[in-house]
């Protein structure tokens, strides 16, 4: 089994000894945010997710010891570590400067393997990056990190958010439930650059649009059926019948490739923020005059604009039927039974018109899910 090692960034009174390596705030009982403290919850919960799943790992922090640069890369290279994880968190003279990242040293291939898998499970669960997620650490500038300059094995220095950014700090670095999230995401680190299966960081997320639930197959009730007609709405049509099945799952993952996020079924943070953007609408096309009443479509959908075209579009899916501008159905009688999907029956010609329209657009595409059903 692959042997791991994790340092926590600085030590327990940096702040004490130097004044520097933490901020004055009042989000913290004794007025000051130290580092080290967070960078020391994260890779010890870290440490102990990893050591449940078998693995040889190395905190010799363990009991919170203070060690220079040199004493931790010297004890790394002598215990023959095969992964070193050095956890930070980040500062900027900008109050503004968000997000996390992690730094490998610019020509190791397995340190930047190491990197990206840390990114890309930031992203997944919706949590914003700094640099994309990575930084390249050169030989020479700020970024020549001492203990990736000097270690033996393949290595990476995550900076989680930025103690310097108050919201950063408060909503991040000082939140439980993220830093639970960072924890796992840390031993998904060593999980993955060892081939083995990364723990469900999803299940964890703290910032879902909305009070969103996360879904995956098995799931079941109204956030499913929500997801269901949210994929319709960007043409990925699965059955609206709040059971997340196979169907759903191959859709959601359709949808997640489509997106560049994690293909992996479940929708969490970040995959519900795609659903919930609006699609981008397709040019609708509507079909010329018609000379001949025979040759009248049978049913159409009537919306105001582009911005009514979601909910509508997927009913349009299910009646198999086409989509009409109000201007034109106004000009001509489109079809010979309209459903409305906004702004009254007005001028739009026709006998047979279902009138779907609420008092606002919100409303009108509640009734329009309704009539889904």
């Amino acid at each position: 089994m692959p042997k791991i090692i994790f340092f926590a960034g600085h030590d327990h009174d940096t702040w004490e000894k130097t004044g520097g390596k933490g901020v004055r705030t009042n989000l913290e009982a004794d007025g000051v945010y130290e580092e080290f403290d967070t960078n020391f919850i994260i890779a010890k919960g870290a440490v102990d997710l990893l050591r449940k799943e078998g693995f040889t790992v190395l905190f010799p922090q363990q009991d919170k010891r203070r060690m220079t640069l040199k004493q931790r890369v010297d004890y790394a290279n002598a215990h023959g570590a095969d992964l070193m994880i050095d956890v930070h968190s980040n500062a900027s003279a900008s109050r503004t400067a968000t997000g996390a990242a992690a730094f490998y040293w610019y020509n190791s291939a397995a340190g930047r393997k190491a990197a990206d898998i840390f990114a890309k499970h930031i992203k997944a669960n919706g949590l914003p990056t700094w640099s994309g997620g990575t930084y390249a650490s050169q030989a020479i500038g700020w970024s020549s990190f001492y203990m990736l300059k000097y270690s033996e094995m393949p290595a990476v220095l995550t900076e989680s958010f930025f103690f310097t950014t108050r919201s950063d700090l408060e909503k991040y670095l000082l939140n439980p439930k993220v830093q639970k999230v960072l924890m796992k995401i840390h031993a998904n680190i060593a999980l993955e650059f060892f081939g083995k299966k990364a723990l469900d960081t999803a299940l964890d997320s703290v910032v879902l649009p909305d009070g969103r639930e996360v879904v995956k197959i098995g799931s079941r009730g109204a956030e499913v059926k929500y997801a269901q007609i949210a994929l319709g709405r960007h043409e990925f049509e699965t059955d609206v019948d709040s059971i997340f099945g196979k169907d759903t799952d191959k859709k959601t993952k359709a949808f997640q490739e489509a997106k560049g996020l994690v293909v992996d079924g479940i929708i969490g943070a970040a995959t519900w923020t795609e659903l919930e953007k609006k699609p981008q609408a397709k040019p609708v096309v509507s079909k010329p005059a018609q000379k001949e009443e025979e040759d009248m479509e049978q049913t159409a959908v009537v919306i105001n604009g582009t911005a009514d075209a979601g909910a509508a579009t997927l009913l349009a899916f299910q009646l198999g039927c086409g989509v009409f501008f109000r201007k034109d159905a106004e000009k001509r009688q489109v079809a010979k039974e309209i459903y409305i999907a906004g702004g009254g029956k007005g001028k739009i010609k026709g006998d047979n018109l279902i009138d779907l329209s609420g008092k606002t657009r919100s409303d009108t595409a509640k009734n329009v899910t309704a009539k889904l059903k």
